[in-house]
């Protein structure tokens, strides 16, 4: 009879520490799930997250003045001189192995519709100074050329003058020195604008 009544016993001992051990394993499985829940709710937040900084401004801008300068206003890409039809020849410029290539590099500087624009309507309406010829990147040489520019950007100051979660208006100093017998170096200003579009800042407009 003490036999069987300690059997019992251990038996109850047995459920109780059971019991108890699978309610701290509950208890630790719910605190586990909390830091998921924490970085889900972190990643939404950041996903959201369109601030932007002077930084953010600065990389766009110096990224436009290449386009500006190097690419579409100012001056051209360089291109082979062996034609194709007289006036359309292959750009030699290594960065752009492709015209897909070329188009993502304004689509990542500029919005939809200014990208479009220079993709397809510069200088000219319907009449593009770069082409897509079999998936590679072409020049139109008649609608190229180079003009003078004498605005130094080397160490240019931005100032967000207003911005919320789509848009942001700038001003942008710089210093510009006119040719002359006696040049005078003097501020220059410009203003622009950056809006929030797919995911990323872009600019709404080239910069001169």
């Amino acid at each position: 009879m003490l036999f069987h009544n300690g059997k019992k016993f251990l038996s109850l001992m047995t459920v109780f520490v059971l019991s108890f051990i699978l309610c701290s394993c509950g208890g630790n499985a719910s605190d586990e799930k909390e830091p998921s829940d924490t970085t889900d709710e972190t990643e939404v937040i950041s996903s959201e997250n369109s601030e932007i900084t002077e930084d953010t401004l600065l990389d766009l801008f110096k990224e436009n003045i290449y386009c500006m300068v190097n690419i579409f206003s100012i001056n051209h890409l360089p291109y082979d001189e062996e034609t194709q039809g007289g006036h359309i020849c292959k750009v030699s410029d290594e960065r752009f192995a492709s015209f897909s290539d070329f188009e993502a590099y304004i689509r990542s500087v500029y919005c939809g519709a200014e990208a479009d624009r220079l993709l397809n309507h510069y200088p000219y309406e319907d009449s593009p100074m770069y082409l897509n010829v079999d998936g590679e990147l072409y020049i139109n040489v008649d609608l190229a050329g180079a003009k003078g520019y004498y605005v130094d950007w080397s160490n240019c100051e931005i100032t967000i003058d207003s911005a919320d979660a789509e848009r942001c208006e700038f001003t942008v100093k710089g210093s510009v020195e006119e040719p002359a017998e006696v040049p005078v170096q003097e501020d220059y200003f410009t203003n622009g604008v950056a809006v929030f579009e797919n995911g990323k800042w872009v600019l709404e407009k080239m910069i001169y």
